[in-house]
């Protein structure tokens, strides 16, 4: 697994994928230091691997990958520094398309972003043949979870989810 960023959300999908008994998770950030940090705190429990966004070595396809995005690059209103960085890197996208090129076809790429729907990531990865999976379906489901904490009473998920649509 290919997890993109080390703040909050990507804190959150790594917990998440060494529960879930991944064999090998890649932790790629901008800010090496802060991906160390990172896997240092899922290290006891994981294989886990740190690179950077500017080495091009960390995505070595393996079978059945999921490249998860929890950065912000390419969400409507994404902080100014984000933004610049990403129009100098020429693209709103957090991997060239040329990397994304590297995995299987049967990769499947999930941006947490979901405004807006289709990033530049998922267009990408479209294009190559992979699968891709845009925030939504986290949104509805986080958002189930708080509404049945809240009221104790079983989240109306279809109506959440054509209020989404």
């Amino acid at each position: 697994m290919v997890l993109l960023g080390a703040g909050g959300a990507a804190r959150g999908a790594a917990f998440a994928l060494v529960n879930a008994s991944v064999e090998r998770l890649v932790i790629v950030n901008r800010n090496l230091e802060r991906a160390q940090r990172l896997a240092a705190e899922v290290q006891q429990e994981s294989n886990c691997q740190v690179f950077c966004l500017n080495d091009p070595e960390f995505l070595i396809p393996h079978p059945a990958t999921l490249v998860i995005n929890a950065t912000p690059v390419g969400m409507h209103g994404a902080g100014k520094q984000e933004q610049r960085e990403a129009e100098n890197a020429s693209t709103f996208s957090p991997l060239p398309a040329e990397i994304l090129a590297r995995f299987a076809p049967d990769t499947v790429v999930f941006d947490m972003i979901y405004n807006p729907t289709q990033t530049q990531l998922l267009c990408q990865a479209r294009i190559l043949g992979l699968r891709a999976v845009n925030g939504l379906p986290m949104l509805l489901h986080q958002g189930a979870l708080a509404f049945t904490l809240w009221t104790g009473q079983p989240a109306p998920l279809e109506v959440m989810r054509s209020a989404l649509l």
